[in-house]
């Protein structure tokens, strides 16, 4: 682009822009600030109207259909994307074609003063602490009970492949 377009493009952004602006605020502006943006409004016209006149030549033919497009014009290819049934019902001599990765188990250690207390883990009884669980990653409501102390919630979070030991100190009631 030369010169002159990039100014006729900068002038009018700013005639869309500044209108609406300048319509909204006629009453305060200066009768001669009013005089200079009509002038500018006619420069801009008497632009657009001078740059219709001197519009390029038309660009050339295009190559004959023979000729092979530039490498950057060629269609990427992309191989057909195969989706398999999630549930391994379908298997042949390869095997199955699509098998759910299965996370890691996380291990969960619950410690409690005083030691003994009851552990409810998913709303099933564990054992008494300590108690180790075994399960898949996730967040899992475990409560602690001992007689004559609060009970105790808490999230139990289990996190693939990681050991995490919890101690609670229970309260008197």
């Amino acid at each position: 682009m030369n010169f002159r377009k990039i100014v006729l493009l900068i002038l009018t952004a700013f005639a869309f822009l500044a209108a609406p602006l300048l319509a909204a605020g006629n009453q305060n502006i200066p009768p001669e600030e009013l005089d200079r943006q009509k002038k500018a409004k006619a420069k801009l016209e008497r632009a657009r109207q001078k740059s219709k006149q001197t519009a390029p030549a038309p660009a050339a033919a295009p190559a004959p259909a023979s000729a092979p497009a530039p490498s950057y014009y060629q269609p990427v290819r992309q191989a057909p994307v195969r989706y398999a049934p999630r549930n391994n019902d379908y298997k042949d001599e390869s095997g199955p074609a699509y098998e759910e990765p299965s996370p890691e188990p996380g291990v969960f250690i619950i410690e409690s003063e005083p030691a003994g207390a009851e552990v409810w883990f998913k709303g099933k009884f564990l054992g008494k602490t300590p108690v180790t669980i075994n399960d898949k990653p996730g967040s899992y409501p475990l409560v602690i009970k001992y007689s004559g102390f609060e009970d105790t919630s808490i999230g139990a979070i289990i996190l693939a492949g990681q050991k995490r030991i919890v101690r609670l100190l229970l309260d008197e009631q």
